[in-house]
């Protein structure tokens, strides 16, 4: 099975040096990579790493290929990369100038005295090389059959979701070639109930009320109960606004297909990515600090090797759900709290418990979260978070917890932005009322209430004061 294909473009990244580094004349046309001679390429980028690490310690592989179909002369260099040290491990010279072939690098987990590492490699050419095809493969058995049951939640986003859709439905999963055929449903959830429903193919497309992110998922989990004769194994959990390349799901399918039984109950973590005018970054969203949920954009240019390595220690206790894969048997006894917005995957990762896991290739991209505050988002960010904080013992010190909430108020009262102020003092009371509360009431038509509520200066004085003696009375704070 190939467990990673070597990408060469996407039109998701226009960025040529997270596929692969130049040197002289090198272009890609149609999905194949010209390599003028004298000029080479190299994979030690993001994409392209092969890392024998994480392979080795959830699947128990230890022997991998890598296989290229090209024509042209040259000569192929294995490298090895740890955090220690980098060395060529193997070198090959090829001669297919007048037709395409199959060149193939056996390599292993214990390389000439060393153990793990990452893996890429180099094409030098001596005349002009022509790749079309490259991955690394393994000869094992698949472990286990995998189906993937994929929900996406969706309220007015009709133009970029349908754009995915069709990228999913030109994927290797609807190939009756392929041995992924059939082995993925699409359920969409439409909280707008303004897209035409639909239900074939093995794509779903259903209307919801607008319960939000956390009502919309939960629908699609229910779905995905009820397609008992799918056989889902896994479930995808994923935004409606984000961009992907397919080779992500891919690289999920074959990690699935041959993880070892005591990882097979475990999440598989989606990286988030973003675009801007200062490149491509990798940004670490609401990562947990001493028990505090915070919000952090790590901000590494990823065609940077040097921060590669680094990347693999920025792994949280949770996923977030622009890209999240969980067991079956978890989804089918636990269902998202009600959260509307926000900090739901928080919470549903938390439940779950362990780290996820993560391989380079699996990620989305996604507008980052200081570009999506909003008042409303305010409310559900206060609200949520110290619902989460304290139902799992994140924040014990309500000192703190108040103190925190007050510079918060005075950051919108001094920028005289009496909505949010109004907002963060709403979600202070509103976590007080409880958990109960919470799933009693209808999210939908209290978010309605919610949109409906005005900031005002003098409303807000009193309200303030209400909700600190409230909370002191509550926690016999002094």
């Amino acid at each position: 099975m190939r467990l990673q294909s070597t990408i060469f473009c996407d039109d998701v990244c226009n960025e040529e040096k997270m596929y692969f580094r130049k040197r002289g004349r090198v272009e890609v046309n149609d999905n194949k990579l010209y390599i003028k001679k004298d000029s080479s390429v190299t994979t030690k980028t993001y994409l392209n790493l092969f890392d024998m690490d994480v392979w080795n310690r959830y699947t128990g592989m230890e022997s991998w290929r890598l296989r290229l179909i090209l024509s042209g002369v040259g000569k192929i260099c294995l490298f090895l990369w740890t955090k220690d040290e980098e060395r060529k491990m193997q070198e090959i010279e090829f001669n297919t100038e007048n037709e395409m072939r199959e060149l193939t690098v056996l390599f292993n987990y214990r390389l000439k005295g060393f153990l793990g590492g990452k893996i890429y490699y180099k094409v030098e050419a001596y005349s002009d090389v022509v790749i079309t095809e490259a991955g690394y493969y393994t000869a094992l058995i698949e472990r286990r059959v995998i189906y993937i049951s994929h929900i996406i939640c969706t309220y007015h986003r009709k133009e970029q979701l349908l754009n995915n859709i069709k990228k999913l439905e030109n994927s290797e999963f609807y190939n009756p070639k392929s041995i992924l055929y059939k082995r993925m449903q699409v359920i969409v959830i439409d909280n707008a109930s303004e897209l035409e429903e639909r239900t074939d193919h093995n794509i779903f497309l259903l209307h919801n009320s607008n319960t939000g992110g956390s009502g919309g998922f939960l629908r699609g989990i229910k779905e995905v109960r009820k397609r008992t004769g799918f056989g889902t194994t896994n479930v995808i959990f994923m935004d409606d606004d984000v961009e992907f390349m397919m080779e992500s799901f891919y690289r999920l399918f074959a990690l699935l297909s041959y993880l070892k039984e005591e990882y097979q109950k475990e999440v598989i973590a989606g990286r988030m990515f973003r675009m801007d005018k200062k490149g491509i970054q990798y940004t670490a969203v609401e990562i947990w600090n001493e028990g505090h949920l915070i919000h952090i954009g790590k901000n590494m240019d990823m065609t940077e090797t040097n921060h590669l390595l680094e990347m693999n220690d920025l792994i949280g206790e949770y996923s977030g759900w622009w890209f999240a894969c969980f067991p079956m048997g978890f989804v089918k006894e636990n269902d998202p709290l009600p959260f509307f917005l926000h900090c739901d995957d928080v919470e549903y990762g938390l439940r779950h418990g362990g780290s996820p896991i993560v391989l380079n290739g699996i990620q989305v991209w996604h507008e980052t979260y200081e570009y999506r505050q909003s008042p409303i988002i305010k409310y559900y960010d206060t609200r949520n978070s110290l619902f989460v904080n304290e139902y799992y013992g994140l924040r014990n010190d309500k000192a703190i917890i108040f103190q925190e909430w007050k510079a918060a108020i005075s950051e919108s009262h001094l920028s005289k932005d009496w909505i949010t102020e109004y907002m963060i003092i709403q979600g202070f009371l509103d976590y007080m009322k409880g958990l109960s509360w919470l799933k009693k009431i209808n999210s939908e038509i209290y978010h309605k209430y919610m949109l409906k509520q005005k900031g005002m200066k003098w409303r807000n004085a009193i309200l303030w004061r209400y909700a600190a003696i409230k909370f002191k009375g509550k926690y016999k704070e002094k």
